[in-house]
């Protein structure tokens, strides 16, 4: 099997069987690719109290996915008549400004996220781990742009180098410390980077 990191969503989908979701989740009536006007949920569940859960499926940190699981979550939520809708994002790759937000979210909806690593000791060879156990696999979006641009893997506790931004390297080379950019200088970055002035090589 291909490892977390390698799979792309059609064969994370294949792999979360029904049987995977009671497993780790003790969630019934798991339904696959159900539809509700223009929306598809990947997954529409009941958790052991019956609550409803709807649950996204990612193999990329996309940009969108917190508003997309969040309006699911509302459009079942008001079909239901209920307000005890859970949401769940199952994901290999999460940006850790989705955590901090969804964090900051916790006291006024139930919504969850897990990354999903290797485990041969689980029959399908997956499990889902809190964010901050995923290591690599979970970074700043606005520090690395994509997991392909990642240079995977790093060590825990590991910072990204500058190499893993090749297109800014070249503009962040002259500066003494990368670290202390002021905002207003993090535009001019932008800009002359747009501008092509500053290159890899």
């Amino acid at each position: 099997m291909a490892r977390a990191i390698d799979l792309n969503e059609h064969q994370l989908d294949e792999l979360l069987t029904p049987a995977w979701f009671e497993r780790h989740f003790r969630f019934r009536n798991v339904l696959r690719e159900v539809p509700l006007g223009a929306y598809r949920f990947d997954r529409l569940a009941s958790d052991a109290d019956g609550r409803l859960v709807v649950v996204e499926l990612k193999t990329d940190a996309h940009l969108r996915t917190l508003g997309q699981l969040l309006v699911y979550r509302h459009a079942v939520a008001k079909h239901a008549r209920s307000r005890q809708v859970r949401a769940l994002l199952l994901t290999t790759y999460l940006d850790k400004n989705v955590v901090e937000v969804v964090d900051q979210l916790r006291s006024v909806i139930d919504i969850e996220l897990k990354v999903c690593k290797d485990d041969p000791h689980d029959p399908d060879g997956l499990v889902p781990v809190d964010p901050r156990a995923a290591g690599p696999q979970v970074w700043y979006q606005d520090e690395v742009g994509k997991h392909r641009d990642l240079p995977l893997p790093l060590k825990e506790g590991q910072g990204v180098p500058v190499e893993a931004m090749p297109e800014l390297s070249g503009y962040l080379g002259v500066v003494a410390n990368p670290e202390a950019l002021t905002s207003v200088e993090w535009q001019h970055l932008v800009k002359d980077v747009w501008a092509g002035r500053y290159g890899s090589g």
